[in-house]
This record gives structure tokens, sequence and C-alpha cells, in this order.
């Protein structure tokens, strides 16, 4: 199975504990974390009322839209979700897929916070992917919006399995997979047929 995710991108959302602790679990020194922290928890608001700005006022989490600093640590919070699911394949509570014979296993690809979990289409598999996304939203402050999130299954899927996870997920059934960053997924017998899209443009 492979839900493609589709995760809060709301900056006004970012947990600041949880940014400073993936800035010390990624090796920053501490100054480096105080003086990204001291510029991102340096920020105040004021509401306009009539055209007049009113009494300012200070915010306990979220980044600054539009600040050229934002980007980064934003993308600091999303490497703490890679981390889980990481440590989840070392554990073997995901196995993730083989891309080639022999070849690297690949749990999941990760672009800012558009996301695709591949994994076995078990309940076991299944519950340990919705306990660390349940983790990261409480963590980093960031949802899941299942409106948005896509899933795909195999065809060799029992029923049962997909209609179980699909109850759960609340996410919308793909039958193929889906183009991700513009580029296919999945490449059949005839990779000429697969990238010709992206030749023709070029």
């Amino acid at each position: 199975m492979a839900p493609k995710l589709d995760i809060s991108k709301a900056y006004d959302k970012v947990e600041w504990s949880f940014l400073e602790e993936v800035m010390e679990k990624l090796g920053f020194c501490d100054k480096c974390v105080s003086l990204m922290m001291e510029c991102v928890s340096t920020v105040t608001y004021a509401v306009l009322t009539n055209g007049s700005p009113g009494e300012k006022f200070k915010p306990t989490r979220g980044l600054r839209q539009g600040d050229t600093l934002s980007p980064y640590p934003f993308l600091l919070c999303a490497e703490g979700l890679c981390a889980m699911l990481q440590t989840a394949e070392e554990q073997r509570e995901l196995k993730g897929v083989v891309v080639a014979r022999g070849g690297t296993r690949v749990s999941h690809l990760l672009f800012t916070d558009d996301c695709i979990i591949f994994g076995k289409a078990s309940w076991s598999e299944w519950r340990k992917i919705m306990s660390i996304l349940e983790l990261y939203e409480k963590a980093s402050g960031k949802s899941l919006n299942k409106q948005k999130t896509t899933i795909f299954f195999s065809s060799n899927v029992k029923k049962n399995v997909k209609e179980s996870v699909l109850k759960e997920l609340g996410a919308r059934l793909v039958t193929s997979c889906e183009k991700y960053l513009s580029l296919p997924i999945m490449v059949g017998r005839s990779k000429y047929n697969s990238f010709r899209s992206i030749k023709d443009r070029v």
C-alpha cells in the first residue's frame, strides 16, 4: 500500500518546542539553536481595527510567513517525521518496498510536507503508520488533511484489509498511482512511454 499524505502546511501551527528539539537532535550547536529560537520567538502581532493597529501581542507558536528564514525551520520540522519513519523501518516495524531485486528498501519519499509512505498492506503496519502520524501531529502541531490524502493498494490486497484501512483513514482510494512531483511513481515495462511527457515538454 502507498498512502500519499497531505499534511497541513500552515506556518502558524508549528510548535516552537518541537523545532528546538529537532535542531538539537540534528546536532546544531547551542548557540545556533538559541539564535534560531530568538529569531522565531521575537515576532509580535497587532490586529487592525478600522485601519488602526491595536495593542501588540506575542504568539506561542508558528513561523512568520514571508520571512526569508521561515522555509528552513519549516523543513527541519518535516525532518522530524522522516526520522520517525526511518526508526520504524530500522526496527522492522515498517517494511517499505524494494526498488529493484536485491536493491534498497524505500519506506517513504518526502518533499517538504508532501509525503508518500510505502508499506505492507497489513493492519499491524497500518496501525504503526497511524501512530507515527498521530505522534507527529501532537508534537509538531501539523495535522493530516484527510480530504486531500489518497491511498493506493496493489491488486493482491485482501478486501477486508482495504476496507478497514480506508474506514480509519477516511481518504480517497486511487486505482492507479498518481504522479509525485510531476514524475510517475510506477514505471511499467516501457520506460519510454512512462517518461515521454517529460521529453516532449523539454
